[in-house]
């Protein structure tokens, strides 16, 4: 029914011979447009418009929560021989060798040789992260046991025995890197404290029974030798003897372990041919030596 007390819409009539205004002036009036939520159109469509918007932002928000496949890198684990394989090479899964090889574990390995299963690299790096986290007092003294004997090796080959050396030396200081230390610098020991004390006894476990077992031999030794000397000294010569042998024997090992080479460069050349010849027969080259520190 008209409101015929729409006075704007009656004169509008009125005016344009009966017709609403905005038709008579050809004005655009609303028409269906199918396939849009605009009046006049089809509610069917607008609900199927709805459907695919609902599963468009069903989709777009199910990317977003969706955990992302790590595109990490993976090598090769033998379990049996406890080996990683990458890029061509294969090493030992311990400290030393993961330190050395570590550019290795960030490649990417599709094929891999007989024995040897896909291991992700993050799961070999959390491994030595974890043995670096592990290490303890045993640990320190088993580095302790390592620097020793490569600094052994290398006295030995000093000494004219050269391949016994340098496998002694070599296995020294892969012991030592498979148990490398944590205190590194000096703030180190004020920020780890406990750490610094475990690591020191950890290597007097090596060197108190060494002082006490070469020191025991040494004085044992100096006592015999003092004994065949006590008819003249009165037995005098028995306790000298075994405090003499014993610091020698406490002393010695140290001297071995702890002396390096000097640069030939600090080492006077003669200037004569003659001299020359005779300096390599009076200084031999295990008198060529600086006492230095041991190397930490």
């Amino acid at each position: 029914m008209k409101n015929i007390f729409d006075t704007n819409s009656t004169a509008d009539e009125a005016v344009f011979g009966g017709e609403p205004a905005a038709r008579a002036v050809g004005l655009p009036t609303a028409q269906p447009l199918p396939g849009t939520l605009a009046p006049g159109g089809s509610n069917d469509t607008g609900r199927a418009l709805l459907e695919q918007y609902q599963a468009q932002t069903d989709a777009m928000a199910q990317q977003r929560t969706a955990p992302a496949e790590s595109a990490g890198s993976y090598v090769g684990f033998n379990p049996d021989t406890k080996q990683v394989f990458s890029a061509g090479k294969v090493f030992a899964l311990d400290l030393n060798e993961g330190v050395k090889n570590a550019s290795l574990l960030d490649q990417n390995n599709d094929e891999l040789p007989a024995g040897f299963r896909r291991v992700a690299s993050s799961d070999i790096k959390g491994y030595l992260q974890r043995e670096y986290d592990n290490l303890g007092m045993v640990d320190s003294m088993q580095r302790r046991v390592g620097q020793a004997a490569a600094n052994y090796g290398s006295t030995l080959q000093d000494i004219g025995a050269e391949s016994a050396g340098a496998f002694l030396q070599s296995a020294g200081n892969a012991q030592a890197a498979r148990n490398p230390s944590k205190i590194n610098t000096a703030a180190d020991i004020i920020d780890k404290p406990g750490t610094t004390i475990s690591e020191a006894v950890g290597e007097l476990g090596y060197d108190i029974p060494v002082a006490i077992g070469t020191t025991a031999l040494g004085a044992a030794a100096g006592a015999k030798v003092g004994a065949a000397f006590a008819p003249v000294t009165g037995g005098l010569s028995i306790p000298l003897g075994a405090v003499l042998g014993g610091l020698t024997a406490r002393f010695l090992p140290t001297l071995f372990e702890t002396y390096v080479v000097c640069e030939p460069s600090s080492v006077p050349r003669a200037s004569t041919p003659k001299a020359q010849r005779s300096q390599q027969v009076l200084v031999p080259p295990l008198l060529r030596r600086c006492l230095v520190q041991r190397p930490a």
